[in-house]
């Protein structure tokens, strides 16, 4: 499957960085090791351009077409979601837990407007 399989796992290990985050952040415990989750997200968003080269939209791929018919609107939105994960690793090296849970927020939010757009719903 290549790339695509490449992008779903890398998907994958973010959306379970997200969740193991927010776990953390609504516990109250372990925000230490909110630093490798933050790590995880911005790594692969970091990645996200590359993950999806066109023609990578063949099956079991839940991205839409519309990702390749709007490159540059996708495009704009990964590159908001590469600096959010950024301010987010920025926040968890901080440690202020408002901080973090703030801007963890803010990565949620840029992960589901790109998913809202552009990704099939299961």
């Amino acid at each position: 499957m290549g790339i695509v399989k490449e992008r779903m796992d890398d998907m994958t290990g973010a959306g379970k960085a997200m969740k193991d985050a927010g776990e953390r952040i609504r516990s109250g415990r372990s925000l230490a090791t909110i630093k490798d989750d933050a790590r995880t997200i911005a790594a692969v968003a970091s990645r996200i351009g590359s993950l999806f080269p066109p023609g990578s939209d063949q099956r079991p791929t839940d991205a839409k077409p519309e990702i390749w018919m709007h490159w540059d609107d996708f495009s704009a939105r990964a590159q908001a979601l590469e600096r959010e994960s950024a301010s987010f690793v920025t926040a968890a090296d901080a440690g202020d837990p408002d901080a973090i849970a703030r801007q963890f927020r803010t990565v949620g939010r840029a992960c589901a407007d790109c998913h809202d757009q552009y990704r099939i719903k299961k």
